[in-house]
């Protein structure tokens, strides 16, 4: 697994964030660019030691079956940003409603957009500049589960124009349903923005929607 690990400083933590940057194998032997999908929880994406339940999403792993078995025939950066202890503050634009308070036993949310910041003028920038990539609209994605989804989609509808692709796995609208789908009642979603949406049960069914997901992506750059 070809994973370079970068350091970005974060207004909300004031502290610079893990970037985890998975090239393909092949990444050094050539001047190919790639399509890119930026993903949230990047601690979660790779490794099983440093993934929440010690069991990572295996993107490498899944990567490579869905070539090796000819589902796919290109290959695409994946950047993972890692999350923190304010994951519930930087993961939505509006603080949660008042059974997340009493269930959490503090008021979270409302950093979304400082967040989605850093994402945009900030990892984009950075990812684009020191990698090779597509950086076009229909090469950029993102996704995420849970709150990672909450915030893909808060994100690629504020910039409709930098994200084509969404992938939402069991979204966290419970977290405050309300404003958000207020505020895509009103977002300026594109006609050809493509969103992935599926609820997950457990860890096998998200390990299958990744595949999905991945194959979802790469056909579509093309199109």
């Amino acid at each position: 697994m070809n994973m370079i690990k970068k350091q970005l400083y974060i207004p909300t933590t004031q502290k610079k964030r893990t970037i985890r940057v998975l090239v393909p194998d092949d990444y050094t032997e050539g001047d190919k660019s790639y399509p890119v999908i930026y993903m949230h929880d990047g601690q979660n994406l790779f490794e099983d030691r440093t993934a929440y339940n010690q069991s990572s999403w295996r993107i490498y792993e899944t990567l490579s079956k869905l070539k090796k078995e000819g589902k796919i025939n290109k290959d695409v950066i994946v950047v993972g940003i890692d999350n923190s202890d304010l994951r519930f503050f930087e993961y939505s634009p509006w603080v949660g409603k008042d059974y997340v308070k009493k269930m959490l036993k503090v008021q979270v949310g409302g950093l979304g957009d400082v967040y989605a910041d850093f994402v945009v003028k900030k990892v984009k920038p950075y990812i684009d500049k020191n990698f090779r990539t597509l950086p076009d609209y229909e090469n950029t994605s993102i996704a995420g589960s849970s709150m990672g989804a909450y915030i893909s989609t808060y994100i690629a509808t504020k910039h409709p124009d930098i994200f084509k692709n969404v992938g939402v796995f069991s979204l966290a609208s419970w977290f405050n349903e309300e404003d958000f789908l207020n505020y895509i009642d009103v977002a300026d979603i594109k006609m050809d923005q493509r969103f992935f949406i599926s609820p997950l049960e457990k860890m096998n069914h998200l390990i299958h929607q990744i595949r999905i997901l991945i194959r979802f992506i790469l056909i579509t750059v093309d199109t």
